[in-house]
């Protein structure tokens, strides 16, 4: 195989190699479109057929390659709707539909080039947009010192949120030695269902009352949290007048050290 076909891969869910890249199983089939310029390949397993621009943004696109071009640089630099609009010479419909198809694109993106990182730390923490039906909490794991976005999570400020990104950190991750977040208490549960393990104690010669369940930590990743301490205003205002710095899994100098060596 070609080195221009390894960045293709079968989009058939039956096929053995599904999603899977640079396997050599593609080949060249035909040419299509109404200039034959599109170029239709084959999967050499399951012998199904598809078009190059198969889950890439020019799949079924009505508009230029160059006003999509236009489109994501304004979308880059947080040009408002009207703007884009102008710029890419578009309805702002084709704005909006165009968000979103590469919303969902940049999603499944990082799922498939996302996996097996091998991290020192990472870092949680949360914030919220405002919109015209209230506002959303946007959860973020990054990864440190690479700043590799691991993971998002959206929704409301509850447990839910918390144990989805944490999940989804402990899933992309091969390795990671350390967690780091603010003081918020979901953190600190979300971490405990993902690297903990519940376990109930032998009893002695089988006589007794069984002992109650408990919750191994030694395979649980160091645990710290940076607590922002601030003092209230006037008008909502808050002024900031300390951090406190904790250690919940491991001691405030084996994470410093950890951090040292290794980040």
């Amino acid at each position: 195989m070609t080195k221009e076909y390894a960045q293709f891969a079968c989009p058939n869910a039956a096929c053995s190699h599904y999603n899977a890249f640079d396997k050599g199983n593609i080949a060249h089939h035909s040419w299509i479109g109404k200039n034959k310029d599109i170029e239709r390949i084959r999967c050499k397993v399951c012998f199904r057929a598809f078009s190059s621009l198969k889950g890439t943004l020019r799949q079924s696109a009505k508009i230029a390659e160059r006003q999509q071009v236009l489109l994501l640089k304004s979308f880059r630099w947080g040009v408002p709707d009207e703007g884009v609009a102008d710029i890419a010479g578009v309805d702002i419909k084709t704005v909006r539909l165009f968000r979103s198809k590469v919303a969902k694109r940049a999603q499944i993106h990082h799922d498939n080039e996302v996996q097996e990182v091998e991290n020192a730390a990472a870092e949680c923490d949360e914030l919220y947009a405002k919109h015209k039906n209230g506002k959303t909490w946007v959860g973020v794991s990054i990864a440190v010192p690479t700043l590799l976005i691991l993971a998002v999570a959206l929704g409301s400020r509850n447990q839910a949120l918390a144990d989805i990104l944490m999940a989804n950190t402990w899933a992309r991750c091969s390795r990671i030695g350390m967690i780091l977040s603010d003081g918020w208490r979901p953190y600190w549960s979300a971490l405990i269902r993902c690297f903990g393990r519940i376990y109930r104690p032998r009893r002695p010669e089988k006589r007794g009352r069984l002992k109650q369940k408990k919750i191994d930590l030694k395979k649980c990743p160091f645990y710290g949290q940076v607590v922002k301490k601030a003092k209230k205003k006037i008008n909502r205002v808050f002024a900031l007048i300390g951090v406190e710095c904790r250690a919940l899994i491991g001691s405030l100098v084996e994470c410093s050290n950890y951090l040292r060596i290794y980040v």
